[in-house]
């Protein structure tokens, strides 16, 4: 398409009523894009996280009054040796007193300055992939070996998915009613530049100019003013949830910690949606403008006739 089908053959380009439509549209693209960027990157974490917990199992031996290390460690390896018995357990390990200690760290303070606290032994299971382990007789074989119990994070995993999914509706709400605040203003803004130019939109309407020419001049208009404010708008979204991200380092090694198998900073999926994001949000934006457009000058025209 050449530069030369975007020109119009009327006097649009000094109409004040579309002047600051670029700055308009780059404003609602960007929240748009911010809440699409955001909706993306929730679907990321929560495809992470649930794709991890569905693979792990934890086990906690709480502790025994007067119990030694010694004692503390048969349980242990008992518990392990049932673990590897149960079909599906690809690995069992024990949690180190170290990750123990960076688990309630950031509730409990640092591990040095507490009293000695009776805390449970732990054991990180990882199960084979489509793994169905029965929970139920897992726990009854774990409580007559050892005494412990395993969790499968299925209260966690629920509570953090719905959550997720609460947060996704209202991304997705805040881009509709951004989505539906742009059609209004390009409405409006169009009407002003039909005011603007009623006498020649008139004289064109009344010498048998189609309606389909007419709308298309301030088609072209609008498509050119709302990709000029779309592009920057939905670049300066992504940047900055690209740099939200990188800034979030330490929130996601907490939250690694408390799932035991956090996200990555940056997954493939992640980086392909917001670049398809940035490509697509100025021309869907742009899209939108015309056709909103369209439909105000035909409404317009018909109330020539």
């Amino acid at each position: 398409m050449s530069l030369s089908s975007f020109r119009s053959d009327l006097p649009l380009s000094s109409d004040e009523s579309t002047r600051f439509l670029p700055w308009i549209v780059g404003f609602l693209t960007f929240v748009a894009t911010l809440a699409l960027a955001g909706l993306i990157v929730l679907s990321d974490l929560s495809r992470q996280w649930t794709g991890a917990l569905e693979t792990a199992l934890t086990v906690e031996l709480p502790a025994r009054e007067r119990e030694g290390d010694a004692a503390l460690q048969d349980r242990v390896k008992a518990a392990i040796r049932v673990l590897k018995e149960t079909p599906g357990v690809v690995s069992a390990a024990p949690v180190s007193d170290a990750e123990l200690d960076a688990l309630i760290e950031p509730w409990l303070g640092a591990q040095s300055s507490l009293p000695t606290l009776p805390f449970p032994k732990l054991i990180d299971v990882t199960l084979a992939p489509g793994a169905s382990i029965d929970l139920d007789a897992l726990n009854l074989r774990l409580a007559e070996a050892v005494g412990g119990r395993a969790d499968d994070h299925g209260v966690w995993r629920a509570r953090v998915t719905g959550f997720i999914a609460v947060l996704q509706w209202v991304a997705l709400t805040v881009a509709g009613v951004v989505v539906g605040a742009a059609v209004a203003m390009i409405a409006f803004a169009t009407r002003g530049s039909l005011a603007a130019h009623a006498p020649t939109v008139e004289l064109l309407h009344l010498i048998g100019a189609k309606d389909g020419y007419i709308a298309g001049q301030f088609q072209k208009r609008v498509f050119i003013l709302a990709l000029l404010g779309a592009a920057p708008g939905a670049l300066c979204a992504t940047g900055l949830t690209v740099l939200v991200l990188r800034s979030g380092e330490m929130l996601r090694g907490d939250m690694a910690a408390l799932t035991a198998a956090g996200p990555s900073a940056a997954s493939p999926f992640l980086i392909g949606a917001l670049i398809g994001l940035t490509a697509v949000a100025p021309a869907a934006i742009a899209a939108v403008s015309m056709i909103a457009t369209r439909i105000t000058v035909f409404a317009r025209l018909r109330r020539m006739d």
